[in-house]
C-alpha cells in the first residue's frame, strides 16, 4: 500500500495482520485489574445507565461507556462485546440475564444515539479535530527521536488516549503515520543537498562511475583499506584521508540537530552496498557519498574528537 503526502509517496505496510486486529479491539479476555479499571461503574455512571428503560438498553448503553475507555473507540457491534465484559457489567447493573444484550440496537438510532451521547459527555472528541496538531506533533517526535513506524504508531495512539480523541481507522491512521515520518526524513536530506553547488553534485555522482580500465568505482577505492603494511601505503592512507575529511561544505549545515541524525552510523546506513543508492533520491545519494568522503564521521563542529561516530 503506498500513500501520497505533499510530494512524497511511501510505503505504509509496516504494521502487520496481528497488530491491524488488534488495533482499537479486544485481544483476549481483559483481566481482572482491568476490568476494576475501565469497566467498573461510578455513580455517575450509573446514574447515566439507570436514565435507559429496559435492560438491555441499560447493558448496551453501559457497554458503550466502558468499552470506549478501554478500546479508545465506540464498537461496530456492542452486541459482540466479550463474555467477561458484558458480565462484569451486567452483574454491578444487577441484569441476571446477560443474554439480553442481543436485543441491543434492534431499534435503528439506538446504539448510534447512546454513543453520541457518551462521546458529548465524556468529553471524547473526533479525530478530525485534532489532526493538525497530532501532525505537529508527530513531525518534532520523528525528526528529534528517529523512530521508527511502529514505536511512532504506538505513540501516537498514546497521545490520542491521553487527550480523550477517538482513534481513527487503522489504516487511515499508519498512512498519516508513515507520511509525516517520510517527509522528516526527506526535508532531511533535501536541505544539506540544496547547499551543494552544481560542481560540488557533479564531483559526488562521479564517485560511482566506473572509470575506463578500472574495475570498481572511486566510491569503492575508497572504502578499501591497505592491504599490508607499509611505508608507502601509510602516506597513501593518509593522502586518502586528507581528501575524504575534506567536507564540499565549508560550514556544518546541521549543527543544531539531534545528535543523531548527525551522527555518522546513522547517516552512512546502507552505504555498505552502493547498489541500493539507485532506489534513494537524488539529494540522500549525494549527500551520503559526501558524508562516506569525509570518513563515515559527523558533521559537528568538534569532529573527529565529538565523539558521535
Amino acid at each position: 500500500m503506498l500513500s501520497i503526502f505533499e510530494g512524497a509517496v511511501v510505503a505504509v505496510e509496516f504494521l502487520t495482520d496481528e497488530q491491524a486486529s488488534r488495533y482499537g479491539a479486544f485481544y483476549g479476555a481483559p483481566a481482572r485489574a482491568e476490568l476494576e479499571r475501565f469497566f467498573f461503574l461510578d455513580d455517575a455512571d450509573r446514574e447515566k445507565v439507570q436514565a435507559k428503560r429496559r435492560a438491555h438498553n441499560r447493558l448496551g448503553f453501559a457497554v458503550q461507556l466502558t468499552t470506549v475507555r478501554f478500546l479508545g473507540r465506540f464498537m461496530p457491534d456492542p452486541r459482540q462485546v466479550l463474555v467477561e465484559v458484558a458480565e462484569y457489567l451486567a452483574e454491578q447493573l444487577g441484569v441476571a440475564d446477560v443474554s439480553v444484550l442481543a436485543e441491543y440496537g434492534e431499534r435503528d438510532g439506538t446504539a448510534r444515539s447512546h454513543a453520541g451521547e457518551i462521546q458529548q459527555d465524556g468529553g471524547w472528541r473526533d479525530f478530525a479535530e485534532v489532526r493538525d496538531e497530532l501532525v505537529v506533533w508527530l513531525d518534532a517526535r520523528a525528526w528529534t527521536t528517529g523512530e521508527g513506524p511502529k514505536a511512532l504508531f504506538e505513540a501516537a495512539v498514546g497521545w490520542l488516549r491521553e487527550r480523550r480523541v477517538l482513534l481513527p481507522g487503522v489504516s487511515r491512521f499508519a498512512r498519516l503515520v508513515a507520511s509525516v515520518r517520510e517527509v522528516a526524513n526527506q526535508w532531511l536530506w533535501e536541505t544539506p543537498h540544496g547547499l551543494l553547488t552544481p560542481g560540488q553534485r557533479a564531483a559526488l555522482d562521479e564517485l560511482l562511475t566506473v572509470p575506463t580500465g578500472a574495475r570498481v568505482s572511486e566510491l569503492d577505492r575508497l572504502r578499501r583499506g591497505p592491504a599490508r603494511s607499509s611505508p608507502p601505503r601509510c602516506r597513501w592512507c593518509w593522502r586518502r584521508l586528507r581528501r575524504r575529511w575534506t567536507p564540499p561544505l565549508g560550514r556544518s549545515p546541521c549543527r543544531r540537530w539531534p545528535r543523531w541524525r548527525r551522527c555518522g552510523r546513522w547517516w552512512c546506513r546502507g552505504a555498505s552496498w552502493p547498489r541500493r543508492w539507485r532506489r534513494w533520491s537524488s539529494w540522500r545519494r549525494r549527500w551520503t557519498r559526501m558524508r562516506t568522503r569525509r570518513g563515515g564521521g559527523c558533521w559537528c563542529p568538534g569532529f573527529p574528537r565529538c565523539g558521535c561516530s
